[in-house]
């Protein structure tokens, strides 16, 4: 019964103009996403951007169709290109500050900071810890117990925390802030104990503004667990108990990084006048451990501009793939220290944000999107200086700006040769935006049955790999496509599968559908190689969209024509579209071509043209062949035709 309600509505709507003559303008539906509630940022829409500059070879052709006027017929309106636009301030993140100390509570009180001014500046005095964290975090903090010794009583792990999500800092100020002390008079000890309860706690991005004052390559793979002894066990020990000591730490953060935990690390100051040209034996651990480099950060100390301080601070040396600078100025009220522990929490509060925007990101591809975005400052590229340059937290939460080899699978499996792709691993009903334009030899996997939106104009050149879920690309992408069975690839107006050169030419570029699913949205897509649909592939468009093949359509049996009707009305009278124009000829046909239910439809190569024909089936023959109807359904439809 609903059934029939349902159809004769439809018949309704689709009759409207009459049983014949020629249909109305075609329109496509605004491809702004709609993101669900919870954690997806909000979309904005703006204005669409202008036509893709056309080089002698290889060219976008300029469509009739591709217009923005909705009035005249066979012009399409283009959809609107979607945004981020919701602030984040690291809502619902944890992290974790190793420091000192949190624990003194009213029993210690500032000497950097927080400093009141007492009988109009004639007296000056510190603030109680417990007051700091109460200002600055109201029940964002959480001070877990410090189990052995004594607390050093320094103000440095306030500061940190501050900086990095307190209400005085910029940082992220949503952010829940676990405090570890390890701190102790003259000492530092890393308690593992607190770094598991900190993990069984939720936290995965862990700041650490420490370390011991020598650099890494002081050590070699022989012996650089020396250089953490005196971290990690108080008062006398053999070897073979320091030897424990540091294995059992070096395999916490392995299990840790590979669960998708971040560490976050100050790279070093100086020590007795001493500078250094790499960071200490901590921040530059990924040398003797290489799996860790996929959650590991070393941040150099720099001034706000980006400029070395007249000492300079520690250095990228070859820590650099891992190495990104940040400001390293306390700029807290009366606090006028600086050094990389204060650049280290800026990068921290920048990944809590990104975790809140992104909330499917591991550590590791938090750290590639925060290192991707940097600003390059000093020689061009990756240098031993600054790394990857200075944090740009704007451009970061707009999601990577290149997908490096160096960074995905390592320096020395990228030298290898190894294949290195992206995971954007996004979970169903969850739709993010990468709005960066993304360059670099490495290539995407897209997995989980949630949406990734490319918006830039994006010239890498590793394969995009869709498993699952749905991509869409709004406009340039550089990289050859394949598509899962359980994957789909949506094109736009200004879509140009291709990688453009210097000249504004484009090398082609494949789309591979092995079983997935290629849907087409509007007039002016470009595929500038090949399009290959497999055994069980569909492919979709709506009435009036085009897509053009630079090079050759391959249709290899047994694949599907999915034909929308979207703001288009459809009448007995046959309509031809072309849906597709390959520059080198199609190979084979759609074996089955799928519309709504009341409409009739056949596809046809005609030279280089893939043409749609479709006409509305007669309302009271397909009204009387219903098992269910009656005659009151039945003159209905005949009214219906006959009208």
């Amino acid at each position: 019964m609903k059934k029939i309600i349902l159809l004769v509505s439809l018949i309704v709507a689709l009759s409207s103009c009459g049983g014949g003559g020629g249909g109305g303008a075609p329109q496509t539906n605004s491809a702004t996403p709609q993101i669900p509630g919870g954690t997806q940022s909000p979309l904005m829409p703006v204005p669409p951007m202008a036509q893709n500059p056309i080089g002698p070879q290889n060219s976008v052709p300029n469509n009739p169709n591709n217009q923005n006027n909705p009035n005249n017929p066979g012009i399409s309106v283009e959809p609107e290109i979607p945004k981020n636009i919701e602030i984040p301030t690291g809502k619902g993140v944890k992290v974790g500050v190793l420091d000192d100390d949190f624990v003194s509570g009213s029993n210690a009180i500032t000497k950097r900071f927080y400093i009141k001014d007492d009988f109009h500046g004639l007296l000056s005095s510190g603030t109680p810890f417990d007051e700091v964290l109460a200002k600055e975090f109201g029940n964002r903090f959480v001070a877990l117990t410090k189990d052995e010794g004594v607390p050093g009583k320094d103000d440095h792990g306030l500061i940190v925390a501050t900086i990095l999500g307190g209400k005085s800092g910029k940082g992220a100020k949503g952010a829940s802030v676990y405090g570890v002390s390890f701190g102790e008079p003259n000492s530092l000890i890393i308690d593992i104990k607190k770094y598991k309860e900190l993990k069984d706690k939720g936290v995965t991005i862990y700041n650490q503004s420490f370390g011991t004052p020598r650099g890494y390559s002081e050590f070699t793979i022989n012996n650089y667990k020396n250089g953490m002894y005196g971290s990690v066990l108080r008062g006398n020990a053999t070897h073979n108990e320091l030897d424990k000591k540091v294995t059992e730490l070096m395999d916490f953060y392995r299990e840790a990084v590979n669960e998708g935990a971040l560490f976050i690390w100050a790279a070093g100051n100086t020590d007795k006048g001493r500078t250094f040209n790499e960071p200490t034996i901590q921040a530059g651990l990924p040398h003797f451990i290489p799996s860790l480099h996929k959650g590991w950060i070393a941040v150099v100390g720099v001034k706000p501009d980006g400029r070395e301080y007249d000492t300079h601070l520690a250095r990228a040396g070859g820590a650099r793939y891992w190495t990104i600078s940040a400001n390293g100025n306390c700029e807290l009220a009366t606090c006028t220290d600086i050094g990389s522990s204060f650049a280290a929490p800026r990068v921290s509060a920048s990944a809590a944000k990104i975790k809140e925007r992104f909330p499917w990101m591991t550590g590791h591809e938090i750290k590639q999107t925060i290192l991707t975005t940097a600003k390059d400052i000093g020689q061009p590229g990756v240098d031993t200086i600054f790394g990857w340059g200075l944090l740009d937290e704007e451009k970061a939460l707009k999601g990577p700006a290149q997908f490096s080899k160096e960074l995905i699978v390592g320096e020395r499996a990228a030298n290898a040769g190894a294949e290195a792709k992206f995971n954007a691993n996004i979970p169903a009903g969850m739709v993010s935006i990468f709005e960066n334009d993304i360059t670099g030899l490495g290539g995407l996997e897209k997995s989980g049955n949630g949406t990734l939106i490319l918006t830039g104009d994006n010239t890498y050149s590793g394969i995009t790999y869709v498993e699952e879920g749905k991509l869409s690309i709004y406009k340039e992408n550089g990289s050859n496509i394949r598509i899962s069975p359980q994957g789909t690839v949506m094109t736009y107006p200004k879509t140009v599968i291709g990688l453009r050169n210097f000249d504004g030419t484009f090398l082609p570029v494949n789309v591979d559908n092995n079983g997935g699913t290629f849907e087409n949205t509007g007039s002016g897509a470009v595929i500038t190689g090949n399009y290959t649909a497999a055994r069980g592939s569909v492919t979709k468009a709506d009435i009036g969209t085009k897509l053009t093949v630079k090079g050759t359509v391959n249709l290899n049996g047994e694949n599907t024509l999915v034909q929308t009707v979207k703001n288009r009305y459809v009448t007995a009278k046959p309509m031809n579209e072309a849906i597709i124009e390959a520059e080198k000829g199609i190979n084979g046909n759609f074996t089955k071509v799928e519309t709504p239910e009341l409409i009739n439809a056949s596809s046809e190569v005609t030279g280089n043209n893939l043409t749609v024909t479709l006409s509305r089936k007669n309302v009271e023959e397909y009204v009387t062949s219903l098992e269910t109807t009656d005659e009151m359904r039945r003159v209905a439809a005949q009214n219906i035709e006959t009208s």
